[in-house]
């Protein structure tokens, strides 16, 4: 069956999987050989040591000749060889237990970790360990990408993902803690309240959940809940994983699949629609500048709806002569601790909206939702450390009243929604 892959609308002469992977890998790798396996690395060396599409191992390398290769890449080029046609990197996976690694090792070629262990001894390890181990509690957590799992890496089974550590908990949508972070989270299914979007998804915390519904309030300091705050704060990334409960059309029809590494930009409380309090989180696909910056229209109070630009990541592009004139007004003073930030060319403060503009807040990009504050209380206020009350006193972890000018209205309203998202209210 010929297929076309995306991006590139050449003809792959063989059948692909949803995830434009090949099938039957192991059946069209049946005829490579070592000398197949040879002539890629000498087309690698010859080539400066590069593969079109594949970058350089991560975890695991391939040993010839006291030289180390990526073992992806040469056997990405020995397949092509031998099919007459391109294969590029994204048609197959490699790492652990992949059909890539079986079929070198088929060949008597050895691989090692980036640490020098055979591949031989890790794959023993996992093979045998006894059950009690593999199912413990005491595997250490991984943030960030593991070797061997790419995008699209399917699971079978919640069990599957244990050995490795790239998801620990088997009853547990949130893998972390308040200390160290979360390292993954499933989307299953399990509550009403998520919405998936692709490349943003706003994701429901833990707790007070029985059968898909909420029957208790949620709490920040619930494990996972902290954990995920702890992996915002930090900038840490979480590998996201959809299930074939979860209500998507990105989702498999079994099992589940590793949609990549995502991080958490923004983190609050509401009531769910079983009338709880739910805590709640914003992850963006981490591969993208979330924020870039553009030229845009005049300071006023006119609504201007923010513009979504449907890219790689959906994003909002900022109205950011609105910020600049609200700093101008305040003379870059900070309008909590009245701090005017000095550079080599003026003075820097951050224009903070109230009640965030990006999904889901949806918040007005105006000057009545707008402040002028320094790096440190912008940050403060976007995660709720602060609080404005409306009478401008400050409330949480700031003291003393809001600096307001007289020809600065704000809407108070978008005080009042920042309130009762941050618990205070």
């Amino acid at each position: 069956m010929e297929l076309v892959e995306y991006g590139k609308g050449e003809p792959v002469k063989y059948e692909l999987d949803a995830s434009n992977r090949l099938k039957n890998l192991m059946q069209l790798a049946a005829p490579m050989s070592v000398v197949d396996i040879q002539s890629a690395i000498e087309r690698f060396e010859a080539n400066n040591r590069e593969a079109e599409t594949y970058a350089d191992s991560t975890g695991y390398d391939l040993i010839y000749q006291d030289k180390r290769y990526p073992p992806k890449a040469i056997f990405g080029m020995a397949l092509s060889s031998i099919l007459d046609d391109p294969i590029y990197s994204h048609h197959f996976t490699g790492g652990l237990g992949s059909e890539c690694f079986k079929v070198l090792t088929r060949l008597k070629f050895e691989i090692v970790s980036k640490s020098g262990k055979s591949i031989n001894e890790i794959e023993t390890v996992l093979v045998e360990k006894p059950a009690k181990e593999l199912t413990g509690t005491k595997r250490p957590i991984i943030i960030g990408e593991i070797p061997g799992f790419d995008i699209g890496h399917h699971f079978e089974t919640r069990k599957e993902m244990m050995p490795s550590s790239f998801h620990r908990v088997w009853t547990s949508g949130i893998d972390g803690n308040g200390n160290e972070g979360t390292a993954a989270i499933v989307l299953s299914g399990g509550y009403s309240d998520d919405a998936d979007y692709g490349d943003e998804i706003i994701y429901t915390g833990a707790g007070g959940n029985k059968d898909g519904k909420q029957i208790s309030d949620q709490s920040w300091s619930q494990p996972g809940n902290a954990g995920l705050l702890t992996s915002m704060d930090q900038g840490l990334p979480v590998r996201v994983v959809r299930g074939h409960k979860h209500e998507s059309e990105r989702s498999p029809k079994s099992g589940y699949v590793y949609a990549g590494l995502y991080n958490v930009v923004d983190a609050w409380e509401e009531k769910g629609k079983e009338g709880f309090k739910i805590c709640r989180f914003r992850l963006v696909f981490s591969d993208q500048n979330l924020e870039p910056k553009i030229a845009e229209p005049s300071l006023d109070y006119t609504k201007k709806p923010t513009e979504r630009r449907t890219g790689t990541v959906l994003r909002i592009a900022r109205d950011t002569e609105k910020s600049r004139q609200i700093k101008k007004l305040y003379a870059y003073q900070c309008q909590v601790c009245g701090t005017a930030i000095r550079t080599k060319s003026g003075f820097y403060a951050e224009g903070a909206h109230i009640k965030p503009v990006g999904r889901p807040h949806d918040g007005d990009d105006s000057v009545d939702n707008l402040l002028c504050l320094c790096p440190n209380h912008h940050v403060m206020f976007d995660k709720g450390m602060f609080a404005v009350a409306d009478d401008y006193t400050l409330l949480g972890d700031a003291e003393g009243k809001l600096t307001v000018n007289s020809a600065h209205y704000i809407n108070l309203e978008n005080f009042s929604y920042h309130r009762i998202t941050h618990g205070y209210d």
